[in-house]
Parts: C-alpha cells; structure tokens; sequence
C-alpha cells in the first residue's frame, strides 16, 4: 500500500473559467480538474455567476471539485481572492483571445505575484480581414494588451498547432511560451452505452429502424454551420428519402433553424432534441456523424464520434485536419459548402464499405492517440 502523501506538499492549483454553457473549454476543464492527481493538488474552479451556469457547477460539484463564485471584471475582488486562497497555480480557460472577464483576472493574478499562471487558449481567431477603422483600432488595442498581459504567463497552451500558428502570427507570442497539448478524451466512458437507454431514446424521437440517421452534436449557434448541414439536406434527401436529422444540443440560434426547416418543409426529416447528458447512448443513433462548423479550435464531439466507431464528415477548418486525415479516417468539406457537405453524405449513405472502414480507422486514431491520461500527463508536466 502507498504511504499518503502529506497534505503540506499538496500545490494549490486553481482554475479560471468564464462560462455561459457546456461547451468545449468546459468538458476539458472538467477533464482535467478530475483527471489530475488529488494527492498532488488542492483543485478548485472559480467563475463568475451568470445566467447558465448551473449545468457546469453541478457537474463540477458531482466529481468532488471545489467551485467558488468571484466578480466578473472585478480585479480587485479577484485581487483579494487570489490572496485569501493563496495559489501555488492559477490556469485560465480562454474559449478566445479578446477582452472578457479572463483578461481582468490574469491581471489580478499577475498583481497577485506570488502564482504561477497558466492560460489555455481553445479557440483562437482566423486570420485578420480588415474591416472598419474603428474595429480595426480596437483589434489593436485588444492584441497590445493580450501580448503585454501573457508576456507575465509561465506558458500558453494550444489545443491545436493551428492555434499555435495562429497566436504567434496575429499575436506576437514567442514560441518557447506555447506549448501544444491535443484535447483527449475518456475512451471507455463514450464506448460505454447503456443498450436499453439508448433503445428507449430511439423510440422517443421517433428513429425508424430504416432510417439513415445523420448526426450533429454542438450549440445551437452560427459558428457551429446548422445552417449549411440544413441545405445539404434538401440535395441528401431527394437521394437517400430514408435520411434523418438529428440535430443534439441548444442554444441561441434554435429558432432560426426551426424557422429554416419548416421553410424547406423538411421538418418531418429533423429531430432537434436539447441538451442531452449521455453522449454515449446518443452515439448509438447515429449512422454518420456530420460537424458542419465555421470555425473551431480542437473539438471534443469528433473524437468522442470516431471513439464510438462512427464513420466523421467535418470541415477542414481549425484543428480538425490534425485530427481528420481526408478519405482515410474522415471526410473532410471546405466550410460554408453545402454541396461538398451533401455529396460527402450520400457518399458514406451508399457506401457501405467505406463507411464501416472509415469508422474503424477513425477508432483506431483515437485510441491511439487521444487517451485521457496523455492530456492530464502533458499539463501535469508543465505546473512546475
């Protein structure tokens, strides 16, 4: 038996979120808060309370993570907050760069002095297209402070090193202050489906046995490229009449897509069904998973659909083709082309072959290189 390692060489790690939902830079914080070993760190979350939080405390609180509330855009609460709780480690979460209440903490972490702090960026923007003067002065502005502030950083982590790119071509950021860890995932938790749950999931939203179900899991929101998978629907359907929609998650543009849908009279091809907590019984409904996004930085939802063993469609966009290697273990589409969405659809619809040996390439690629322990493993490394 292992002797208890004493609590006086515990570190004090703190983490640092914004958050509105459950998206991807809270998976990978609740990931890594539960992931890292509690013999080594006294681990907590602090966030600033809004509207929509609920979700995210609930499951930190459900893994024995300790969540405290601070002001938003308040540095001398997060000041005085830093102070009371004396951490060893400050980690923000930045879902990406710009001004937001992140920014005024990690000054209240560098006025604090005595942490070492940490940001991770999940999602950093395209390439700059210039705009108006006004907008282009305060993308200025925005990019002087960010350098300035993560100058004071022990290191900043990408999730991509198409981000990695991205910060130090937009941002200025030298590159031996950015280090590259890959979001992972929870192999065995996604794989692990419950037969008579997911069975009784198909029934309530009413999934025939014949049907070819293309799924999408994300927030309801313009990045995420609905919209897009909507009208390559119209061009699947008259070609595959069998092809169903299943739309999982919510968000603010939920009305505009029913609106879309109806419009295209396809609503008896669409099952729009909310937030849903087991992905892993989800998974089991899908024949062909589709990620339309604009824009992403390294999601999770396309290494939990290739760990399921389903066959991925997803836009060469972000960190993605780190991840998808075309017509190998994945098909990738330019974005904002719903033609190339739907041909890939059909594709994968007829092909049945190709369907099933893309699908297991695509678990092999998981389970060999995004396994859990690798992420916690790499960010452990870097707390020194």
């Amino acid at each position: 038996m292992n002797p208890k390692v004493p609590n006086n060489t515990k570190k004090n790690l703190v983490f640092f979120l914004e958050t509105r939902y459950i998206g991807g830079a809270e998976v990978y914080l609740l990931l890594l808060a539960s992931g890292l070993d509690k013999k080594l760190f006294n681990i907590r979350v602090a966030i600033p309370k809004s509207n929509g939080t609920s979700e995210f405390v609930n499951e930190l609180r459900s893994k024995g993570i300790k969540v405290d509330f601070i002001k938003k855009y308040n540095i001398l609460n997060n000041f005085l907050y830093f102070n009371k709780i004396k951490p060893d480690y400050i980690h923000f979460n930045v879902p990406i760069p710009s001004i937001n209440s992140c920014t005024t903490a990690i000054l209240a972490g560098i006025m604090y002095s005595k942490s070492k702090l940490y940001v991770t960026e999940h999602m950093v923007p395209p390439e700059y297209e210039p705009q108006s003067f006004i907008r282009s002065i305060i993308r200025l502005i925005t990019i002087s402070i960010i350098r300035l502030l993560y100058a004071k950083l022990e290191m900043s982590i990408t999730v991509s090193n198409k981000n990695k790119e991205s910060l130090m071509k937009n941002y200025k950021l030298p590159k031996n202050k950015i280090k590259v860890i890959y979001n992972c995932i929870d192999i065995e938790h996604i794989t692990n489906y419950n037969r008579d749950i997911a069975r009784e999931l198909k029934k309530q939203f009413l999934i025939s046995d014949s049907a070819i179900v293309f799924g999408t899991i994300g927030r309801l929101s313009p990045q995420k490229g609905h919209e897009y998978l909507i009208n390559a629907s119209k061009i699947v359907i008259k070609e595959i009449p069998q092809s169903l929609f299943l739309f999982v998650g919510k968000g603010e543009n939920k009305d505009q897509l029913i609106q879309k849908i109806n419009d295209y009279n396809l609503s008896e091809y669409y099952r729009l069904v909310g937030y849903q907590e087991n992905l892993s019984d989800i998974f089991t409904l899908i024949d062909i998973f589709v990620l339309p996004s604009i824009s992403e930085g390294f999601p999770f939802v396309i290494l939990e659909a290739m760990a399921a063993n389903k066959p991925v469609i997803a836009t060469n966009v972000g960190g993605i083709p780190e991840i998808i290697t075309n017509n190998i273990n994945g098909i990738l589409v330019e974005s904002r082309d719903p033609d190339a969405l739907a041909k890939a659809m059909i594709m994968l619809a007829k092909d049945t072959k190709k369907r099933n040996h893309i699908a297991e390439m695509g678990c092999k690629k998981i389970r060999e290189n995004f396994s859990l322990e690798k992420m916690i493993l790499a960010t452990k490394e870097i707390y020194k």
